[in-house]
């Protein structure tokens, strides 16, 4: 086959100029042999004639396509002339029923391939009518199938053109194989060239979100430090505008981070136990601050009967969960943002979930719906201005709910709010949650609460989740009707909101204690100032919202409970607080930290929360303090000179199995590398914890304390 393509034409040339070179070459050369062997039987009449003009006009134009490259001008001249030729051997080789039919087949198929695609219809109609012609004629005229007989014997004519037709066809389907692998081995070099493209991408966009994150940790950090000292009122909104860009800015870095890995294929799921209500809450408490400080309430509700015990990836859930509820509270003003799950069909143990976030924003227009899953999209230029952001957020969101089996949505009205639905699929574990309660339910039995709160959703949230601890409960929405239903029952319990029209919750709980100064009140807050201590007169139990079901219950129980003792409910009201170290100086920390800027910040927050630690600049220098001292917690960077992080704890794991040293350090991963593989790499190599930069004062005391 390679040596005819190289007669027929070269294999740089385009396809249909292949397939005309080898027409007019397969069309020359038969047109010989038959010429010589009409010769070699001494017929002399019309037929040679024919047949050596043939041989002549196919050999011309053969010379014309392929050395002179007139391809266009010899397209309809050959089909003519190949149709020509066909016609005559119809009466030759048996007509209708010899091998004509076949040859106006192959014909075709050549034609049609080689024909620009508007004028493929006028070259099947042509063979049809052409064929149609021969068949009446040869029924018509049956005079016409004497009208030539071949010297040769007509089974030599039959089988001779059946094989050029075959070898033909045969080279055709070569040809087009050959550029179909030709073209894969390109698609896949094409694939391979992108996959390194993609790698190579996602590798600098790791190293640059590094990069930025070690001086975004500085900023922060000493931002945070810097708003805990005195200053003055204009000082203050400096500080506050420098520490909201720096937050905005890492939002940004984070949101182009995750939207790189989506694009580039390289987010995976993982598979671990976790509670999706407590999945749920983490979310809300993160937008706690910027609602409530817009006095938008924030409710979550999880319908009965949903399992709460999950298998599957809890960071991708929370994080669309954080994109769509962030976007509700930038959005919204006024209001509230309710955030409800329930499961819309079960396969065994997987069900699928159907997640709404709900809010009474601003809306969004019909016409901007469809396109806001798009990279880079908010509803116009003004809102981008107004209120920031990548406009990653949704198509976030969008590839990671694909990714976890499911689909997101849009309903939204303008100046009414919009709503985000969501599906995912998920295996459901054991609930275990309700056992925590089991045994101190009898103390809740057959009691009564009254719920106080303006907001309609609250209300029912209560009431239902009490029902569930089988508490009866009177519900109102307002101050005024709840101090009319004191007069005419009795309650074991009050659970009232802060902020109300008419009179807070603290004018409230006054008058309440006035008419039954033995009711135990519990209040509801989003913050607002209210410091539980100084009313520790009027209220057993102080709950910060977004309310947990486990504060709520415990805060109930401890109400109710006749062994509660002033001390102890005030250790409870303030469970949701972050615990502060005891016995600080009694805690070895060593530091192992390269930037200098970030030394200063982790030394100043550890010296502010009474710690004394040690610090050293690389790995090499943290095995020497190791090999030196006794450290309870080690927080090491990963990315150092002479020796980085990820070895140092290698060697002194290693060290501790060889009783080189006499104790084993809790080592916490203190990186700017934000990647999932990052935090698997520190697990993988020996550490127990992990906090990315910029650092959450926070979650930091939380990890040295836990």
């Amino acid at each position: 086959m390679n040596n005819l393509r190289q007669i027929v034409g070269r294999s740089t040339l385009p396809i249909n100029e292949q397939i005309l070179n080898l027409i007019l070459f397969v069309s020359a050369l038969t047109s010989f042999a038959y010429s010589i062997g009409t010769l070699i039987q001494e017929t002399y009449n019309w037929v040679l004639t024919f047949r050596i003009v043939s041989t002549f006009g196919f050999t011309i134009m053969y010379y014309y396509a392929r050395f002179k490259n007139a391809f266009k001008y010899l397209l309809i001249p050959t089909t003519i002339g190949v149709y020509l030729v066909l016609s005559l051997y119809w009466f030759i080789i048996g007509g209708l029923s010899g091998t004509s039919p076949i040859l106006f087949l192959a014909a075709s198929i050549f034609f049609v391939v080689i024909y620009p695609e508007s004028k493929r219809f006028l070259v099947i109609s042509f063979t049809i009518l052409n064929v149609l012609l021969l068949i009446y004629l040869e029924s018509a005229y049956p005079s016409l199938e004497s009208l030539y007989t071949s010297p040769f014997d007509i089974r030599i004519d039959l089988i001779s053109i059946f094989i050029l037709s075959s070898f033909s066809l045969s080279w055709l389907f070569n040809l087009f194989s050959s550029k179909y692998n030709n073209e894969r081995l390109k698609v896949v070099k094409q694939n391979q060239n992108l996959s390194e493209a993609y790698k190579a991408r996602s590798q600098f966009i790791a190293n640059m979100s590094h990069e930025i994150r070690t001086p975004m940790n500085g900023v922060i950090g000493m931002t945070n430090l810097l708003n805990d000292t005195s200053l003055d009122k204009e000082q203050q909104e400096y500080v506050g505008a420098i520490e909201a860009s720096g937050e905005r800015l890492l939002l940004i870095i984070n949101e182009i981070l995750d939207f790189s890995k989506l694009e580039a294929g390289h987010t995976k799921l993982k598979k671990a136990p976790f509670s999706l209500r407590t999945c749920i809450e983490e979310v809300l408490e993160i937008n706690a601050p910027k609602s409530f400080g817009k006095g938008v309430e924030l409710i979550y509700w999880i319908e009965p009967n949903t399992p709460e015990m999950l298998e599957g990836d809890a960071d991708k859930l929370r994080q669309i969960l954080i994109n769509l509820v962030g976007n509700a509270v930038k959005f919204t003003h006024q209001g509230e943002i309710v955030v409800s799950v329930k499961t819309i069909t079960q396969n065994q143990n997987t069900y699928d979930f159907l997640f709404s976030v709900k809010d009474t924003g601003i809306g969004i227009p019909k016409a901007q719906m469809p396109r806001m899953f798009d990279s880079f999209t908010q509803v116009d230029e003004t809102n981008t201005r107004k209120y920031g952001g990548t406009g990653l957020g949704l198509a976030i969101s969008k590839s990671l709910t694909e990714l976890m089996g499911g689909h997101i949505w849009i309903e939204s009205t303008v100046n009414v709010g919009t709503t985000f639905y969501f599906t995912i699929k998920a295996k459901t574990l054991s609930d275990s949650s309700d056992k925590n309660y089991t045994e101190q339910l009898p103390t809740l039995e057959n009691k009564w609460a009254l719920i106080v709160d303006d907001n309609a959703t609250n209300r029912m949230i209560l009431e239902h989740q009490l029902k569930k601890w089988a508490i009866n409960t009177v519900v109102v929405d307002s101050p005024t009707k709840a101090l009319d239903v004191l007069d005419q029952h009795s309650f074991d319990l009050g659970i009232l909101d802060y902020q109300m029209p008419e009179m807070d919750g603290l004018e409230l709980g006054y008058q309440i204690k006035e008419k039954k100064p033995n009711i135990p009140l519990v209040m509801l807050s989003s913050g607002g100032g209210l410091e539980f201590i100084k009313y520790g007169d009027i209220f057993t139990t102080f709950i910060l919202k977004p309310v947990k079901q486990y504060h709520l219950f415990n805060g109930i129980y401890n109400a109710l409970s006749s062994e509660r003792s002033t001390t102890s409910t005030k250790k409870n009201s303030t469970k949701s607080e972050i615990p502060i170290a005891n016995n600080t100086e009694a805690v070895a920390i060593l530091i192992v930290e390269d930037d200098v800027i970030n030394q200063q910040l982790i030394l100043r927050i550890l010296k502010k929360i009474g710690y004394l630690p040690e610090l050293a600049k690389n790995g090499l220098e943290a095995l020497k303090f190791v090999e030196a001292q006794y450290f309870d917690i080690i927080l090491m960077d990963v990315q150092m000179p002479e020796m980085d992080g990820l070895e140092a704890t290698r060697q002194i794991r290693k060290k501790s199995q060889l009783n080189q040293i006499s104790y084993a350090p809790t080592i916490i991963a203190m990186t700017a590398n934000a990647m999932p593989e990052d935090r698997q790499k520190c697990l993988d190599a020996g550490m127990d914890h992990y906090i990315s930069k910029p650092i959450n004062i926070k979650k930091l005391k939380q990890l040295l304390t836990s």
